[in-house]
């Protein structure tokens, strides 16, 4: 007896580069979304995260804090070892997704962790007959740092790394599954065009029209694209390889080569050889990135505290007769 599996559809890729845009695309064409997404953020997406908000915060962003390491190390993990340190953190992924797809046949989800954490995934839904089909959004590496930076004030290098890290880990983990990559860019400019080739890929019920026209004409804003990939920044030349991973995986979201041919194939060992060596230097980017969120952490906490709040006049008095002392050792 065939058993016939659930479908679920995850969206792969860095944040900024237009996963929310393309999970949106899958709701406009029948997939499911689900009820319990992350409100949108005016900051962050004006038009909506389309994150489930359990698959973030209580499966994804514990997983991540389990691992506690950089995520240059994570992606490369042994699977023994990383699947040992999520164990707590199975069972509750299990219920999530049987909770979330119980009365629906397919289900998508995104969140830009995913990509880090896709073995873990991936076992869970091989063990309870899930077939998953992943959707790999692609910006230019540069414009997605730029928008990254806009949101969170990071450096563009660390935006540059973390796009390499997360592209990275979505084609390796990926590797000889139904997969489909998708450029932001072409999607906006013919949305039309990206969605009818996302859902011949799939093999997708045919789409409501009117849910096509509304996400085409009225979801879909160009304005918000704040970016474009015709800018260039010296930041790039720390992080070289960005812009080599990105226009092989711009040729294959334009079907001009597909996954299994030796044209990609040799192109991708290559470049997974000029990463390795200068794998250390992005891990000591990572680390020194870590150090410095958890002295910010430390700072605003020592900021709240009842002691620092009471001693303030005193800072206050006190930087007053340090600027005096400058002025009078100057003159």
């Amino acid at each position: 007896m065939t058993v016939i599996k659930k479908q679920i559809y995850v969206v792969l890729g860095m944040a900024r580069s237009g996963t929310s845009a393309i999970t949106r695309g899958l709701g406009a064409l029948g997939v499911p979304l689900g009820n319990h997404l992350i409100p949108a953020n005016d900051k962050w997406n004006a038009k909506g995260f389309f994150e489930d908000k359990d698959i973030v915060y209580k499966i994804n962003r514990r997983a991540l804090d389990l691992l506690n390491k950089p995520i240059i190390d994570v992606i490369f993990e042994e699977q023994a070892a990383r699947k040992q340190a999520l164990s707590s953190l199975k069972e509750a992924a299990v219920s999530l997704l049987h909770a979330r797809m119980q009365s629906l046949d397919q289900w998508c989800f995104k969140d830009p962790r995913t990509a880090i954490l896709l073995p873990f995934w991936q076992d869970i839904f091989s063990g309870n007959k899930m077939e998953a089909n992943y959707l790999i959004t692609l910006r230019n590496p540069l414009a997605t740092a730029l928008s990254y930076q806009r949101v969170t004030g990071a450096d563009i290098e660390m935006g540059l790394l973390l796009w390499l890290t997360h592209l990275l880990a979505a084609i390796n983990d990926t590797s000889r599954q139904r997969r489909l990559i998708v450029s932001y860019d072409d999607l906006l400019i013919n949305p039309a065009k990206e969605l009818s080739r996302i859902q011949e890929y799939f093999s997708l019920a045919s789409p409501s029209k009117k849910e096509i026209e509304t996400y085409t004409t009225q979801f879909l804003d160009t304005k918000l694209q704040h970016f474009t990939t015709n800018e260039t920044h010296e930041a790039c030349s720390a992080i070289p390889l960005c812009m080599d991973i990105y226009h092989l995986l711009l040729s294959l979201a334009r079907d001009e080569i597909h996954f299994d041919e030796p044209q990609f194939n040799e192109r991708w060992l290559t470049i997974l050889e000029e990463f390795k060596k200068s794998k250390s230097l992005y891990r000591y980017f990572f680390t020194l990135e870590n150090r410095l969120k958890a002295q910010e952490r430390e700072l605003r906490t020592i900021r709240k505290s009842l002691p620092f709040k009471l001693t303030f006049p005193l800072r206050i008095i006190d930087d007053a007769l340090r600027h005096k002392r400058k002025l009078i050792r100057a003159k």
